[in-house]
């Protein structure tokens, strides 16, 4: 097999949302929290994409929380009233989220808050030494995870913005100076290619594009992203899916065609199962959104 190079990520498509695009009904959510976002800039640049944070003072139903799950970890500082359960613990909780495989979405009581790192996919492996399938479809606390971190100043902090920054401080300190292994690199490289090359339709062809075999992609993807290679290309697609049914009127079946479903039946298949919502029922529901 010939070489292979790490790649640059080519531009979103037209309309896309960077940071909010796998959030299946934003104008909604936008309307019902308060957001803060830090990239993962500085020392924190190979491992993190990003620092979330969130607040919420009214009900958050599942279908405004929804989203297209991301290949990857979070780790999270969740609060709320003290009589609930998050992800099956109770509050207040320190935790990691692996990859969840399906539709994600969660019902979020009166008020509540949660910061988080959305990690680079292919990190986990490489910053505790656990292969990242060890956490697919679970939330653990995060302590059992990776130990040693203190994060009495995300609790200290005030807001959104104030919690994200205090959050982002802890990692600087507990990440320091690694840099990714040579695998950890390579799974980054298959997970940016599957979700921004257009051209990649088949496992076999993402392989060829890192010069794997393809069982040497799949150990790689089980091990650091947590996912299979299927997995990746076709939570791609349901996300280029989502984007053009909510920033064009291309007809479904259009959209099927140009994204390389075989006919619309199958792209409803595959959009219901990861978004929990047929596209067409999803098409009028942000339309209502956006009125």
């Amino acid at each position: 097999m010939g070489s292979w190079t790490d790649t640059t990520r080519p531009e979103l498509p037209a309309g896309a949302r960077p940071l909010w695009r796998a959030v299946i009904r934003p104008e909604r959510l936008d309307r019902t929290i308060v957001r803060e976002v830090l990239p993962g800039a500085g020392p924190l640049a190979g491992w993190v994409e990003q620092v979330w944070s969130l607040a919420w003072s009214q009900p958050v139903p599942a279908s405004l929380s929804a989203l297209i799950s991301h290949p990857t970890i979070h780790l999270t500082v969740e609060a709320g009233p003290p009589s609930e359960r998050r992800h099956g613990h109770a509050l207040p909780a320190e935790l990691l989220h692996g990859v969840v495989l399906e539709r994600f979405g969660l019902d979020l009581p009166a008020f509540g808050w949660v910061v988080g790192l959305h990690l680079v996919p292919g990190a986990i492996m490489d910053l505790t030494g656990v292969p990242a399938y060890r956490w697919t479809g679970r939330v653990v606390p995060w302590a059992a995870a990776w130990p040693g971190w203190d994060l009495t100043p995300v609790w200290d902090a005030e807001g959104p913005a104030a919690r994200a920054q205090a959050l982002r401080a802890v990692a600087e300190t507990m990440i320091g100076d690694r840099v990714p292994s040579p695998d950890g690199r390579r799974a980054r490289t298959v997970e940016r290619l599957a979700r921004d090359d257009r051209g990649i339709r088949t496992v076999e062809e993402l392989a060829a594009r890192v010069a794997l075999s393809v069982r040497a992609l799949q150990r790689l993807c089980r091990d650091h992203l947590g996912v299979t290679p299927r997995w990746l290309l076709r939570r791609a697609r349901v996300l280029d899916a989502h984007e053009l049914l909510s920033t064009t009127e291309l007809e479904i079946a259009e959209i099927a065609h140009r994204l390389g479903w075989y006919d619309q039946a199958h792209l409803t298949r595959d959009y219901t199962k990861i978004t929990g919502v047929p596209p067409a029922a999803q098409r009028r529901i942000l339309e209502t959104d956006r009125s």
